[in-house]
């Protein structure tokens, strides 16, 4: 078995994707491409570097090529099957119409005088060609005709059809007489299906070859129509579907996938085989005069295999008696002068079939003739006319049995039925409880239509005298007359619409682009309010809430098969271009859907099946496609499944999954179903991999989060998860011991909270250097996420910055002022030190004044701070006096835990309001919070009772100092008494007074230890310590009753 040589097959693109098929000429000067494009085209098989010219009469996807000696048949989807004549390659007309159903089949018996149709419909239609008028019916068929062969006599006609039963028929009388029914030989099928089905007639007549379902090639032979033999050995592995005889029988052709087979018939063995790089092979044919061998693929390419057979075996062309008759008439010395044919001729007619063996060349002027010949002929550039793609408004289908989808997406469907006289539309919801779905009668027989969160859209182009139209229904309205209709200028057409805007009660949006390049906008009330004179073709749009996304085509297509398709982005408040751009898409590939994801993005899908969203679409230049699903992973070996687009969340591709060859949904409207994303990284077969997706997905997300105008616990959320996903990333680093991979996974972190758990993974698999190293990435963090918090803040122009309120005039001291401020007593009047009655303090100054009061500090005092050494502080006021440090405590103590200041038994409570408890103090002093230090250890403090402690001290006559007792009457007058807002305070912060004897006796203790106390000062800033302390020392007992 021989392998083809490359240089032996040549291969061009010929066809857009798609079902292509070809057929020789029967002077096998002529092969015939027809594709998805809709057009034939017509290549000279002896000059395959010449361009091919073509037939562009079809309005839809040609499915068969049948060529007779004087006409080419052809069969399309658009229902009609054409006639052609050869060789002038002219339009002659229709030969017949199916009832709105695609045309499957064409076949030309060998005379030329019938035509053999097959259509999705249950009969099989015999044409003549000359008056077509003339037809026979075969309308025994439980399911479609797949095919219909003639056999070379044109006596029997053999048909396969969809539930797996091969029939043969006499087709010498007017009435086609069913011979034979075979049945469970072939499979059952789709009649759309990639992989054809029909019965290969060999040279003679006698039998024909057939696919059988084991993946092997049967032969059923007319003495009994039953099954004799089969072509099994080293054959496919697969459905065959392309079947074709040699010219002579010697040989049989076949294909599965996109392998070719050249099988021997005398011994049924492989001689010689070929692979396409690219697509199944979808049309196979033999040259009728030369070793030559074409064949198509799906993705439109049209191949040339030169010299299949190889030369050491029999010719496929010339039988064995014309081999030998043109030899001896070469070798024969009589000629006769009045043959036609002179001697050049039969040597070229030689060469074709022994090649230039038999030429004995003495002087070598025969090569040299031959290269000259060859080089200058020169070569040709075949240039590639890639047809346009066709406006279309996404979720919509293509006509079928009167029926088809004008529109599905995420709300609802709307579907449309062909009463001949009028349409009749069927709009439904998802959500029933929602919105209710109604039907109505349409004789403008809409054509397009679009599901719009606040009504529908329709609209018909224009016919005969009537203009096109577009007609909008709303859901619900207050308003009578609520829906609406206009009429578009003479020779302008409607091509696509869309319908955008919030649901509820806002103005929505209504677009429709024309023919002319205009994009009209309306109201959802019919309100003209913009209109935009794009001047380039509109492929296809969608409307969101916000905007509307165009597609629209730059210039033309290229001669490389790309679509050069664009996209804009509207605003529908502004108008203004938010964002445009290239739409990415590769040769030979179209657009199939446009739409918006649920938050807002715009989203792709295209023939490739694959699914893409705009990232960063609210940056202006910033914009790139990023693919988040490709669905040719998900099939299943050895199942055919596509995927029609309906909408797309963040986490899910919502879709129609379509069996076998089907491209589009049906009726009844099947069920929707959710596919997980996972976009097209690498390594997606182990965690590691599938992590990484995870991560990159979830990163594209923050980024449009980051965007919205929505609350910071969504973003929050989602940034959470992902650094979860991270440390997923680092544990399996760390026990991979691929160290670099866990730092740099938590350098992609956002959390300090999780940079840490990522440190304590580090330190659990003992990797302290790793574990140090991501300690430091914790402040590289927080440094890039306030940097990306600013530029995020930045671009979100309707949130406003978060300021501080300004200084008052009155607060000195900067922040730690304007932190406290909102703590001032509201009302009433300050407690004054001694200003109010005109007494002194016992430092000898005239008193404190409203304005020098914690709260009115002077503008240069500094903030007030916590030193770490008391009694060091920088800048404080000198050492004071044991007298004077005493009143200053006593002050302090009113300043920050509100206790009121030492009175005597009797004397009545201040009427001046509380003091704020939250001010800063009048001096830098020492911090509030710190341990006093005292003489004695604290253990010992502890240890002995407060109440013995105090009875000691009156025991032994101890009086308090002149000095103490005179500050604090001193104190009491200057704080007034009577009875106010002032009162007794119960709270934490004001423990009620003790009696007069007990608090002099306190004091009297802690004037002895003063001395001592600024030797061994200790700062101490615990609050739980300091509480201690403070009620160890200066406890107040409750007030007697």
């Amino acid at each position: 078995m021989a392998q083809a040589l490359a240089e032996k097959v040549s291969s061009v693109p010929c066809h857009l994707s798609g079902i292509t098929r070809l057929s020789f000429s029967p002077d096998g000067a002529t092969i015939f491409t027809g594709g998805s494009d809709c057009l034939v085209r017509i290549h000279k098989a002896d000059d395959p570097d010449s361009e091919p010219g073509f037939h562009d009469n079809h309005t839809d996807e040609i499915t068969s090529l049948s060529c007779s000696s004087s006409n080419l048949v052809t069969g399309s989807k658009d229902n009609i099957a054409r006639i052609f004549s050869y060789p002038a390659n002219e339009f002659e007309g229709f030969v017949t119409r199916s009832s709105g159903v695609p045309i499957r089949w064409v076949s030309v018996d060998k005379a030329g005088e019938r035509v053999a149709v097959c259509s999705d419909d249950l009969l099989v239609k015999i044409v003549h060609v000359k008056d077509t008028s003339r037809q026979s019916l075969l309308s025994d068929n439980a399911k479609p005709v797949r095919s219909a062969t003639w056999d070379p006599s044109g006596k029997y006609l053999v048909t396969a059809s969809c539930d797996g039963k091969l029939k043969v028929y006499d087709m010498t009388s007017s009435t086609p007489l069913n011979l034979k029914i075979i049945d469970g030989v072939i499979g059952p099928s789709e009649s759309d299906s990639d992989v054809s089905c029909y019965a290969a007639w060999h040279p003679s007549g006698n039998f024909f070859a057939v696919p059988l379902r084991t993946n092997d090639i049967g032969i059923i032979s007319r003495e009994g129509w039953s099954k004799q033999a089969t072509f099994s050995q080293d054959g496919h592995k697969s459905a065959v579907g392309e079947l074709a005889f040699s010219p002579n029988g010697k040989y049989l052709a076949s294909s599965s996938g996109s392998t070719v087979l050249v099988w021997s018939t005398e011994t049924r063995t492989v001689i010689s085989r070929h692979t396409v790089p690219e697509g199944s092979i979808s049309g196979l044919s033999w040259s009728p005069k030369s070793n030559l061998l074409a064949f198509t693929s799906l993705d439109g390419s049209f191949h040339r295999w030169v010299d299949p057979v190889p030369s050491e075996l029999p010719s496929p062309v010339a039988t064995e008696a014309q081999a030998a008759r043109k030899l001896d008439r070469l070798l024969d010395d009589e000629f006769d002068a009045e043959e036609d044919e002179d001697i050049e001729e039969k040597g070229e007619d030689l060469e074709g079939q022994y090649g230039d063996d038999w030429i004995v060349d003495d002087d070598g002027q025969y090569a040299a003739d031959d290269d000259e010949k060859k080089w200058s002929k020169g070569r040709t550039e075949v240039v590639n006319v890639t047809k346009a793609q066709q406006p279309f408004t996404p979720g919509s289908t293509a006509m079928k049995n009167k029926k088809r989808y004008l529109a599905f997406n995420m709300i609802g469907v709307v579907d449309v039925t062909d009463q001949e006289t009028h349409n009749v539309i069927n709009v439904e919801f998802h959500d029933k409880s929602a919105r209710r779905g109604y039907h109505f009668q349409d004789h403008s027989k809409f054509t397009m239509a679009s599901l719009g969160e606040q009504g529908v859209v329709f609209a018909a182009p224009s016919e005969d005298e009537s203009p096109s139209t577009v007609y909008y229904r709303p859901y619900d309205s207050w308003a009578s007359q609520s829906d609406w209709t206009v009429s578009l200028l003479p020779e302008e057409d409607a091509v696509v619409v869309a319908a955008g805007g919030s649901a509820g009660d806002g103005m929505g949006s209504i677009v429709v682009a024309t023919s002319k390049g205009f994009l009209r906008f309306f109201t959802t009330s019919g309100i003209q309010r913009y209109i935009w004179s794009l001047g380039e073709e509109v492929v296809t749009m969608a409307a969101g809430k916000e905007a509307v996304i165009i597609v629209h085509r730059e210039g033309g297509t290229s001669l490389d098969g790309c679509q050069n398709l664009r996209y804009s982005i509207m605003d529908f408040d502004t108008f203004e271009i938010v964002q445009e751009g290239r739409v990415p898409l590769p040769k030979k590939v179209t657009l199939t859907w446009l739409g918006f994801t649920a938050e807002g993005a715009p989203a792709m899908y295209d023939s490739s099946g694959l699914l893409s969203i705009l990232d960063r679409y609210r940056r202006f230049g910033q914009a790139r496609w990023v693919p988040l699903l490709d669905s040719r992973t998900l099939q299943k070996e050895g199942r055919q499944e596509t995927y029609w687009p309906v909408g797309v969340t963040d986490s899910h591709f919502t879709c129609v999954i379509l069996k076998g060859s089907d491209k589009e949904p049906w009726f009844p409207r099947p069920l929707i179903q959710e596919l997980d994303m996972r976009m097209p990284l690498l390594n997606m077969d182990n965690q590691h991999g599938k992590l990484e997706e995870s991560v990159v997905r979830g990163n594209v997300r923050v980024s449009l989060l980051s965007d919205l105008d929505l609350d910071d616990s969504t973003l929050k959320a989602t940034e959470v998860a992902l650094d979860k996903e991270l440390l997923q990333l680092v544990q399996g680093a760390c026990k991979a011991d691929n160290l670099s991979r866990a730092l740099d996974a938590a350098r992609m972190m956002r959390f300090p909270a999780t940079i840490d758990a990522a440190a304590k993974i580090a330190a659990f698999y003992h990797l302290p250097g790793l574990e140090e190293r991501i300690h430091g990435v914790k402040s590289e963090n927080e440094l890039r996420r306030r940097r990306q918090e600013k530029e995020r803040r930045s671009r979100k122009s309707d949130i406003a910055n978060v300021y501080a309120p300004p200084l008052a005039s009155g607060v000195a001291g900067g922040s730690a002022g304007r932190q406290f401020a909102d703590f001032a007593p509201r009302g009433g009047a300050r407690r004054s030190f001694g200003g109010a009655n005109g007494a002194t303090g016992a430092t000898g100054a005239s008193g404190v004044s409203r304005a020098e009061t914690p709260m009115h500090e002077p503008s240069g005092k500094a903030e007030t701070f916590i030193p770490e050494t008391p009694g060091n502080e920088v800048g404080t006021l000198p050492p004071l006096s044991p007298e004077t440090k005493r009143k200053r405590d006593d002050e302090n103590g009113v300043s920050e835990w509100g206790t009121a200041p030492t009175k005597k038994r009797n004397e009545e409570p201040s009427s001046h309001g509380g003091k704020n408890p939250f001010a800063a103090k009048k001096s830098g002093g020492s911090n509030p919070f710190a341990k006093p230090a005292v003489a004695k250890p604290l253990d010992a403090i502890k240890s002995t009772s407060f109440f013995e402690r105090v009875d000691d001290i009156e025991s032994s006559g101890a009086k308090p100092k002149a000095k103490a007792s005179k500050a604090k009457a001193t104190e009491g007058k200057a704080n007034g008494g009577g009875t106010g807002a002032g009162g007794k305070q119960t709270t934490l912060f004001g423990i009620k007074k003790a009696p007069q004897r007990h608090q002099e006796s306190i004091s009297t203790e802690t004037d002895e230890t003063q001395g001592e106390d600024e030797e061994t000062q200790a700062h101490v800033g615990v609050l739980e310590d300091s509480l201690v302390q403070e009620t160890l020392l200066s406890p107040e007992p409750m007030d007697e009753d």
